[in-house]
């Protein structure tokens, strides 16, 4: 992670957190630390929708937003039939926001 020591400690707090409350591991996502300009404007050109900002409308472009997410999470249907989900969860310093987003 690139981020500035003191925006590290809240990320790897939100990441205890979770684990502590829910039992769940969650990591920094792939690009999902500071990005410059460059990667920004990429991952927005890209993004389906994802994200809206565009080079320097970030805090990741200012190391202070962090996307975090875990793999293979699968929601069950009451009868049993799991369903694939991607979930995505960014921690600004101002509270954890979370996305979850069904395949």
């Amino acid at each position: 992670m690139s981020f500035t020591t003191e925006f590290r400690q809240k990320v790897l707090a939100c990441v205890r957190r979770m684990h502590a409350l829910h039992e769940i591991a969650v990591g920094v996502c792939r690009e999902g630390d500071r990005r410059d300009f460059q990667q920004q404007d990429a991952i927005l050109m890209k993004s389906d929708g994802l994200t809206h900002a565009g080079p320097g409308q970030s805090k990741h472009n200012f190391g202070m937003a962090a996307d975090l997410g875990f793999a293979g999470l699968r929601w069950l249907h009451p009868e049993g039939t799991p369903e694939q989900v991607v979930a995505a969860a960014t921690h600004t310093g101002h509270g954890l926001a979370g996305v979850l987003a069904r395949r």
